[in-house]
This record gives structure tokens, sequence and C-alpha cells, in this order.
């Protein structure tokens, strides 16, 4: 087989910031990715709308936002659809209660991360690659009614759940940025140019 070495990517620390976590945050769940059908946004929009009392959505990223405009308002849902800068999704993600992350398929995961970077508390849908990545700093679910139970877990139990996401975020700042991913590759690219030319 070949000798190969997994050299993982990181979040862009110079464009989230530094600032600590904010542990008062307001009472909304935030969603960021592409809109594509197998990001799962149904998920969040049917579950907000089945929390009590019911919680507000913002859903950032750019794509076709209609059909989910329309089951928001079957469902009875308060949904915002946002585009947004750097700054102003940093600020909302800081701000946020939680984020849902409902994704059914990851190359990366790199929202979560970033959400996990900003100290804010993360459910995931349950598939392999983000209960590796995301480890035990995220909270888990596989169902609509499984994710309204775990969003009202995290919202009535905040100052104990908020500790997971601190865990997330001293996890993502020590190891999963983009400068500590560079360290990394260069570090691979150098040993095995040094290999190369010693054999």
């Amino acid at each position: 087989g070949i000798d190969a070495q997994m050299c993982l990517a990181g979040v862009d620390a110079k464009t989230l910031g530094n600032a600590e976590p904010l542990s008062e945050r307001k009472v909304q769940a935030v969603w960021l990715s592409r809109i594509q059908p197998y990001k799962g946004l149904e998920d969040a929009i049917q579950a907000v709308a089945l929390t009590e009392p019911k919680i507000p959505l913002l859903v950032l990223g750019p794509g076709d936002r209609t059909p989910y405009e329309k089951l928001a308002r079957d469902v009875g849902a308060d949904v915002t659809f946002l585009e947004t800068t750097d700054a102003e999704k940093v600020q909302i993600i800081r701000e946020s209660a939680v984020m849902l992350c409902t994704s059914r398929y990851e190359g990366w995961g790199l929202t979560p991360l970033e959400c996990l970077y900003l100290g804010t508390p993360v459910i995931a849908y349950d598939i392999p690659h983000l209960r590796w990545l995301l480890q035990e700093d995220a909270f888990y679910y596989t169902t609509v009614e499984g994710l309204v139970g775990t969003i009202a877990e995290v919202l009535n139990n905040f100052d104990k759940n908020f500790e997971r996401a601190v865990r997330g975020y001293n996890r993502v700042r020590s190891a999963l940025t983009l400068k500590q991913a560079s360290e990394r590759l260069w570090a691979h690219l150098h040993q095995a140019h040094k290999e190369f030319w010693a054999g």
C-alpha cells in the first residue's frame, strides 16, 4: 500500500477573530451553509416550529430558498434568510444560542467547526464523519423529534451545556486553524522531501 499521512484542514482564525465566547446569548438558532437538498435544512425549520416556546432560526447562506420559505410558512416557523458579510456572520454565530448542522453528508465540515471556534453549541445530524470530526464537543440527533428535544436540552440547561461548546472552542483553537493546517502540511512535505533524497 501507499504510505500516506492525513493532513487536516482548519478554520480561518483571521476571519473569525480571537474574541472569547459569549456566555449570554440570544434565544435563537443559526444554520449556515449553501442551501442544497442534502444539507437537511427542512429538519431545522420543522424543529424550530415545534419547540416550546418557538425560537427564531437564522439561515445564512446562498441558494434557492423558495421551497424552504414555503415550508416555514406552512409549519409556522420563524425563519429569516440572510446573506451576510464575514463580520456579520461571525457576530450572528457568537450571539446565537445554538447552531444546527443538519447535513446528511460533509466532505469536511467547516461550518460546525467555525461555530465551535466561536464557542457556540452545535447540534449535528448523527453521521460517522461528523462524529469523527466534532467528537464529544457537539450534540447529535437522528430525527426531527430528537432535534426538538436536543434544542430544548441545550436552551433549558445552557450554562451546563455551554461547557461542551467551550471544550470544542479550546480543541479547535488549539489544533484546527488554517495556520496549524499549513504547518502540518509543510512538515509532511518537508519529511517527504528528506526521505526522497535520502533514498
